[in-house]
């Protein structure tokens, strides 16, 4: 839309704390979490590997703050086999935002404010519920505000690295300047991600 576009361009006005209003010692003494499952530096180096694989992930010359990822179950598959959903700590990054414009969201709440005073006796009224899977991952972040969320923990070289071994060493980023992996698409757990 025209307003998120307005936003996301100027988001030092709109959406970025000032400097002197970020409780930069707040944010200092938040400690990130990182799921067990992801705090080896192999793990870490595969967790972005997938994440580049699946166009998540990209690089940047500039960390602004950085992003830890834990899981929660989301459910079981045909097979019985667990699936798990990445929940983003940005518990210390999002005390840099300022808090976004109320939005209505979809929910039950929602129906007290239907006015049906236009339907007649005998109307009917339907519903319908869906859900579109991995909504916020298929929504990219203008590339100015990638440097808010630097994947911790990894640095490019050590990517580069990686993806020689692995054989996939054409993925290497060829800018010199990039030296972060960055998410760069739209993640929960961001204060501004529902607006």
């Amino acid at each position: 839309s025209g307003e998120v576009k307005e936003f996301t361009d100027n988001f030092a006005r709109y959406m970025l704390r000032p400097s002197h209003r970020i409780p930069w010692r707040q944010i200092d003494q938040t400690r990130s979490y990182w799921s067990p499952t992801y705090r080896g530096k192999t793990a870490k180096l595969e967790l972005a590997l997938r994440l580049f694989r699946s166009g998540m992930l990209r690089f940047c010359a500039l960390c602004l703050s950085s992003v830890t990822m834990f899981t929660v179950v989301k459910g079981y598959d045909e097979q019985g086999n667990r699936t798990l959903r990445p929940v983003w700590d940005q518990r210390g990054p999002n005390l840099m935002w300022r808090k976004p414009p109320w939005c209505s969201m979809g929910s039950p709440g929602c129906f007290s404010t239907l006015d049906l005073s236009h339907l007649g006796p005998g109307s009917g009224l339907g519903s319908h519920v869906g859900d579109l899977p991995n909504f916020f991952y298929g929504l990219m972040l203008p590339p100015h505000l990638w440097p808010f969320f630097c994947l911790s923990g990894v640095s490019v070289e050590e990517f580069r690295t990686f993806l020689r071994e692995v054989g996939d060493k054409d993925l290497v980023p060829r800018h010199p300047d990039d030296q972060y992996l960055c998410i760069c698409v739209l993640l929960m757990g961001w204060a501004w991600s529902v607006w």
